[in-house]
């Protein structure tokens, strides 16, 4: 991800971080964790959006 997007999720409490003098930093076991479940839900949201397909017709499984 950029930069900028970066800093939004973390001024967002969405990722923890401390401050060595003016630079954020992040913990390579918290940034792997935030990536896993990352990872969860964009299946979760690929799983419901199959689902939908599936209920509207716009998606044969077989």
């Amino acid at each position: 991800i950029s930069r900028p997007t970066l800093l939004k999720h973390l001024d967002a409490g969405e990722l923890p971080f401390h401050y060595v003098g003016t630079h954020r930093r992040i913990t390579l076991a918290d940034l792997m964790e935030y990536k896993r479940q990352r990872q969860i839900k964009g299946e979760a949201a690929l799983q419901r959006m199959t689902e939908l397909a599936e209920e509207m017709g716009l998606y044969d499984a077989e």
